[in-house]
């Protein structure tokens, strides 16, 4: 049952692929023609995708990485991945560096006016983490302000940070 659901999700994410950019005219003919697919990802997200030691070889791997492959048996063609720092992945793509980015890409409204999106098939939230013992000193976003909030370059987490808590100082 596992490998029949792994199979309907690499199908449409064939059809639906996460951001691929209407205006490179990227399509699967166009894929095949080139005998590869070129994927733009980063390698710091466990467990979708990281680099791991296997038989002592520095490998990426993850669940979006073996999506990435069976959309790639799918069409017939090679996979080449191409790691980047996250902020950087949707735009290898916007530029016609990479065909599609598989990198735990969360769909906004601005990013669909660029960038077509396959069903999403992961849900996740947004928190914020504070050491244990200050739990009590951040109950609000208000209570946040004038402090130092981290958050991963180019997500949608950044996003929202500098929105929503603008008096903190976001890095």
């Amino acid at each position: 049952m596992k490998k029949f659901w792994f199979i309907l999700t690499a199908l449409v994410a064939t059809c639906f692929l996460v951001a691929c950019s209407g205006s490179q005219g990227v399509s699967p003919k166009t894929i095949k023609e080139k005998k590869k697919i070129v994927v733009a990802t980063e390698s710091e997200f466990a467990p979708f995708e990281f680099k791991s030691l296997v038989n002592g070889k520095d490998t990426l791997v993850g669940a979006d990485i073996e999506l990435a492959k069976a959309i790639g048996e799918k069409l017939g063609v090679k996979v080449e991945f191409s790691v980047m720092s996250f902020d950087n992945v949707l735009a290898n793509v916007q530029s016609g560096k990479a065909d599609i980015a598989i990198a735990g890409i969360s769909v906004t409204d601005e990013r669909k006016k660029v960038y077509d999106f396959s069903d999403s098939y992961y849900t996740s939230e947004n928190v914020v983490i504070v050491k244990k013992d200050k739990v009590n000193d951040y109950t609000s976003t208000d209570s946040l302000a004038k402090q130092t909030v981290g958050t991963q370059k180019g997500s949608v987490q950044e996003t929202v940070a500098k929105k929503q808590i603008s008096k903190a100082s976001v890095v």
